[in-house]
């Protein structure tokens, strides 16, 4: 529809209402989120959570860290949850959370840390094959990506793993703790979500992002907040951009990404 620059004012005027409105209901959002109870992980379940860097394709063993390690000395670590499971050494990772990640390169991340929190990724893939996929996208080797180590139950307690016979830590044997997106799809129903993850014999793995606090001084540490699915939408910036215009994401309700070097 095509108007008069009066008429335009009109509904650009009553939209800026509802978008004033949103902007503050996001807001309340956000402190309900900030106020969310904590859980307490045991040491026992922190020394469980086991990582390698992928600066280098072969890391040492000898550079394994814990959870706590993950944390850098700040009090707050942000874990994207990168759907990438144990593979051939050819495959890449997965374009929607390359895509996601494109938008956070080294100075942003570094903004967080300026606000004592450390953002890290992590994905069950080979060392190899998230070095390789680093590079191709031209993140750089230093890109704080981390292998989850075999048998590490973090994915799984973190619900963004489903395998046939999951084995979670105390904390997380309520099934329900598990789920993706807390209400659905356990390793039964993965053919469900198995459009979205990345599906291997080594089961399916999906996308999520999870926060967790750490108390330096008793060295405690806490999953603070976990969100899945459409919950990581906020952190897709070329989406946010594509819905200020006439013709949207253009996606037609499918999620859709390549890797940035496929355009």
């Amino acid at each position: 529809q095509v108007v008069g620059r009066s008429t335009w004012l009109y509904h650009r005027r009553a939209l800026l209402e509802k978008e004033k409105a949103l902007t503050h209901a996001l807001d309340n959002l956000a402190k309900e989120r900030r106020a969310l109870p904590w859980v307490e992980l045991s040491p026992s379940t922190i020394q469980t959570y086991t990582f390698l860097p992928t600066t280098t394709p072969n890391p040492d063993w000898s550079q394994a860290v814990t959870l706590s390690d993950l944390f850098q000395g700040r009090k707050q670590l942000i874990v994207y949850h990168f759907m990438f499971p144990p593979q051939p050494e050819d495959s890449t990772g997965c374009p929607g959370c390359s895509g996601v990640l494109d938008h956070l390169p080294l100075p942003s991340i570094k903004h967080m840390q300026d606000r004592d929190t450390t953002l890290i990724i992590t994905s069950r893939a080979s060392p190899a094959l998230i070095h390789a996929h680093k590079t191709k996208l031209g993140w750089g080797s230093e890109y704080p990506w981390f292998h989850i180590t075999p048998n590490s139950p973090f994915n799984i307690d973190m619900g963004v793993t489903l395998v046939p016979n999951p084995m979670p830590s105390p904390e997380f044997q309520e099934e329900e703790a598990r789920f993706y997106n807390f209400s659905q799809t356990p390793y039964e129903h993965s053919q469900r979500v198995s459009r979205f993850g990345q599906v291997t014999d080594n089961g399916v793995d999906m996308n999520g992002v999870s926060v967790f606090y750490k108390d330096e001084n008793m060295g405690r540490v806490y999953h603070t907040y976990t969100t899945h699915s459409r919950g990581v939408q906020l952190l897709q910036l070329t989406e946010m951009f594509l819905d200020l215009t006439p013709l949207g994401r253009q996606d037609e309700g499918v999620f859709r990404y390549k890797l940035h070097f496929n355009y």
